[in-house]
């Protein structure tokens, strides 16, 4: 058997996150993906919902490979900038009881506080 394990993306297949997660385990799927803002949000789960979207998991032999955060705003942008570490925080926390081993997320384009160029 291979060491080797795919993971996909449940927003691509453009279905709702349940049915989403049996195509994932339809083409072969070890792992997914799941978007923490588009698809689920930490905030619409109770402890009994985790419970069973982890149950439903399982079923499917399946495994929270990664969460995808998207932002609007990059972290430097100061706009904002206390909300969306928050909802870093909320999705870090959401990550370790899901199991998941990483959160994605996309910081925007950092400034080089270098000054020697």
């Amino acid at each position: 058997m291979s060491r080797f394990k795919l993971a996909v993306a449940t927003r691509t297949f453009g279905q709702p996150v349940k049915r989403a997660i049996k195509t994932a385990a339809q083409i072969g799927a070890r792992g997914v993906q799941l978007d923490v803002q588009n698809e689920i949000t930490p905030a619409s789960f109770g402890a009994s919902g985790e419970r069973q979207f982890r149950k439903l998991l399982e079923e499917f032999n399946l495994s929270v490979a990664s969460l995808r955060l998207p932002a609007r705003r990059t972290l430097v942008d100061p706009e904002f900038l206390d909300e969306r570490v928050s909802q870093i925080r909320s999705a870090l926390e959401f990550a370790w009881r899901m199991k998941a081993p990483c959160l994605i997320i996309h910081p925007g384009t950092i400034q080089s506080t270098d000054n020697s160029n």
